[in-house]
C-alpha cells in the first residue's frame, strides 16, 4: 500500500517542489535557477539528511509541549485499543462459554463506532471547508471533533467494564464497545489533522514521533491484558470471574 501511494499520489511537499522548479527552469532555460530555500541554505549531504530526519522527531518531543502531550494521548488510546482486542476472547469465550468462530463477532461493536465515527467526518469536513471559505481557519479549528470523542472513550471503557459479566446479556457490552470507535475516529483523525496544520512543513517528523509512540503502546499494551483482568477480578471490572 505505501509503495502504491508513493508511486500514484502526486508530490506535495513545497520546499522539493520548488527545488523541482527550478530544475525544470534550469534545464528549459539553460540559466541556474536557485529555488529560495536552497539558496539560504546549501544542499545537504545524504548524511545530514539522516541525521536530521532520525533526531527531529525526538527534538520535537522534547521541545514542543503540545505534541508530546498529544503523542502520549493518543498512544494511550491505540493501546487501550488493542487492550480492548486482547480482552475480548477472555470476556466472550473463556467466561460466556463463546467458541472461536462466534467470539470474531465480538469485534463488530468497535467496527459500528469506527463506521460511525467516518460517517461523523463528512458533515464535519464540510463545516472546516465553510470556516476556510471565510479564512478564518487555524490549526485548532480542527479540534471539536476530538472533544466530541474524548468524552465518549471513557464512557464507553467504564460501560464496558460494568457489562461484561456473563449475568449481563452479552449486547450490553457489545453496545458498549461503539462510542470507544466513534470516538477514537474522531480523536485520531483531527488530533491528526490539527499537528499537520500547525507545523506544516515539519509535520512528517511530528507524525514519526507519534507513530513510533502509538506502535509502541499497540505492542505492549496486550502484554499485560491477562494480568490486568486478574487484578481487576475482585472489583467486577474486566475480566470478573
Amino acid at each position: 500500500m505505501c509503495i502504491l501511494v508513493a508511486v500514484i499520489v502526486p508530490e506535495t511537499y513545497g520546499p522539493l517542489l520548488l527545488k523541482r522548479r527550478a530544475q525544470a527552469l534550469t534545464k528549459m532555460t539553460g540559466y541556474v535557477h536557485v529555488s529560495k530555500l536552497n539558496k539560504k541554505e546549501p544542499e545537504p549531504s545524504l548524511e545530514e539528511k539522516l541525521k536530521i530526519a532520525l533526531s527531529r522527531p525526538w527534538l520535537m518531543l522534547c521541545h514542543e509541549p503540545i505534541v508530546l502531550i498529544l503523542t502520549i494521548y493518543l498512544a494511550l488510546l491505540y493501546g487501550t485499543l488493542y487492550m480492548f482486542f486482547g480482552a475480548f476472547p477472555i470476556v466472550y469465550q473463556t467466561h460466556r462459554g463463546w467458541s472461536e468462530g462466534i467470539g470474531g463477532l465480538s469485534f463488530c461493536g468497535i467496527a459500528l463506532g469506527i463506521l460511525f465515527g467516518i460517517l461523523y467526518m463528512f458533515p464535519e469536513n464540510i463545516r472546516y471547508q465553510k470556516i476556510v471559505d471565510r479564512h478564518e481557519e487555524t490549526p485548532e479549528t480542527r479540534l471539536p471533533p476530538s472533544i466530541i470523542g474524548s468524552i465518549a472513550i471513557p464512557i464507553s471503557i467504564f460501560w464496558f467494564a460494568w457489562s461484561n459479566d456473563p449475568s449481563v446479556h452479552w449486547v450490553v457490552s457489545l453496545a458498549a464497545q461503539v462510542p470507544f470507535g466513534f470516538g477514537f475516529v474522531l480523536v485520531y483523525i483531527s488530533v491528526q489533522e490539527y499537528l499537520v496544520d500547525a507545523y506544516t512543513v515539519y509535520a512528517a517528523s511530528v507524525l514519526a514521533a507519534n507513530t513510533i509512540f502509538r506502535s509502541a503502546f499497540g505492542a505492549v499494551f496486550p502484554l499485560f491484558t491477562n494480568v490486568r483482568n486478574r487484578l481487576l477480578a475482585s472489583t467486577g471490572g474486566v475480566g470478573a470471574d
